[in-house]
């Protein structure tokens, strides 16, 4: 469960079409998508939150294993 009000550390890997995404440094993934709709692909990354939502972000990384 997400914590309203409180900081939430997230991992997400990306590997050709498969995603898994770890919360609070859990190490096992909380979801895994094995089927990206936009198939192994290069570009862009971007984040959405919803509209009507307020979200804050720290410490962003964006690596290439």
């Amino acid at each position: 469960d997400l914590e309203t009000g409180a900081w939430t550390h997230m991992k997400i890997e990306v590997t050709g079409v498969r995603a898994r995404l770890f919360v609070n440094s859990a190490s096992q993934p909380t979801l895994i998508v094995n089927d990206l709709k936009r198939g192994a692909t290069r570009g862009q990354i971007g984040l959405w939150i919803g509209s009507g939502t307020e979200a804050y972000f720290r410490n962003l990384q964006i690596t290439n294993n």
